[in-house]
């Protein structure tokens, strides 16, 4: 015995079925009041129109829409954002550029979320970012020469260099003392 779903009782559904169950053909029916004791309820949700097709294909449309509607919401924040930078710019041309300052975002709490998931541009001349690097270095090399161990480091090599120095030094004293001692014992000697 084959085990089909014919033979189980169930058949496939045809195109014509899944078309009935997708549109909105149900008979209106009004509240009585010996079921429902608010006698103004009405049910709340979500208000579908007739949908024609498949659910594939409503399904990509309704996809397709979204993904335009995200895209322009999107670019709408883009514009209002270079808009508000265009203006910042024209306002403040004289002042030195700071070239770590963040930028401050007042959204709402709605736009925030969308906000953070934007990675944020910025935009400045060869002339800036040359600076920027310089000062960056500066900074860098200034830190690393603040580090205990950088200082302990250079210490230790200061002080082989002075123990160096001396050793020379005291090489030289004995070197010219020697040549005063033999001077006299060949002045003695004559």
């Amino acid at each position: 015995v084959k085990d089909t779903p014919q033979s189980r009782g169930f058949l496939p559904l045809n195109p014509e079925v899944d078309e009935i169950f997708t549109q909105l053909d149900y008979p209106t029916v009004t509240p009585s009041p010996l079921n429902d004791p608010d006698e103004n309820y009405k049910p709340r949700g979500v208000i579908l129109s007739p949908v024609h097709g498949s659910l594939q294909e409503s399904f990509l449309k309704q996809k397709k829409d979204f993904i335009e509607r995200s895209l322009k919401r999107v670019e709408k924040l883009k514009n209002r954002e270079w808009s508000s930078e265009k203006t910042q710019c024209k306002e403040l041309p004289l002042k030195k550029p700071q070239l770590h300052k963040r930028k401050v975002n007042r959204a709402p709490h709605g736009e925030a979320v969308n906000l953070l998931k934007k990675v944020e541009e910025k935009r400045c001349s060869p002339l800036d970012r040359k600076a920027a690097e310089a000062q960056m270095q500066q900074r860098t090399s200034r830190l690393y020469n603040n580090l205990a161990e950088v200082k302990n480091r250079k210490e230790e090599k200061d002080r082989k260099e002075n123990y160096a120095k001396n050793r020379e030094r005291a090489k030289e004293f004995q070197k010219k003392t020697l040549e005063k001692l033999r001077a006299r014992k060949i002045n003695l000697k004559t």
